[in-house]
């Protein structure tokens, strides 16, 4: 017999299952996402590693998403993929710098200044296709305080009210 498993196979290994089951509870049996427990609820890598196997990855790396959100989550995956393969090098540096800073408000963690300026970068150099640019960016503080400093919780609360999220899939 081949020591080779197909991924479905070694979703059936009790080690993913036991790893799925810890999820479930931390999450209270319901969508990280939208909060729904009647549909079927989903336990999502948020990110792969090649090589590692289901099982081998922690627990904040793992989201408990209901059925419709975790097909919301993959066709934007998708969308994403393909954007991202039609864009020139410079385009996804800002993006990149861009996600970097999000994902650092969210989990409420302190976000680099090189990020932040990719995030300028990124809204200047599309500026021209956003329209009120002008408003928007009255809005926004600057991204150093007074003192030098990282101005980061009032950039974060601001670049939140001013794009609201509209419940993206982490």
């Amino acid at each position: 017999m081949s020591k080779y498993r197909t991924y479905s196979e070694k979703l059936r290994d009790p080690k993913w299952q036991r790893l799925r089951l810890e999820k479930l509870e931390q999450a209270g049996w319901s969508c990280e996402h939208c909060d729904n427990s009647d549909e079927e609820l989903h336990v999502h890598h948020r990110h792969y590693v090649r090589g590692r196997d289901p099982w081998e990855y922690e627990l904040d790396e793992l989201q408990v998403l209901c059925k419709t959100c975790h097909k919301a989550h993959h066709d934007t995956r998708e969308e994403l993929d393909r954007l991202i393969g039609a864009s020139d090098p410079a385009t996804l540096s800002y993006l990149l710098g861009y996600l970097r800073a999000d994902a650092a408000c969210w989990a409420g963690d302190n976000f680099r200044l090189s990020d932040a300026e990719q995030v300028g970068g990124a809204v200047a150099r599309f500026a021209h296709r956003i329209p009120g640019y002008n408003s928007v960016c009255n809005e926004i503080p600057p991204l150093l305080d007074e003192n030098g400093e990282t101005n980061e919780p009032a950039v974060c609360d601001a670049i939140d009210k001013t794009f609201p999220h509209e419940g993206g899939v982490g």
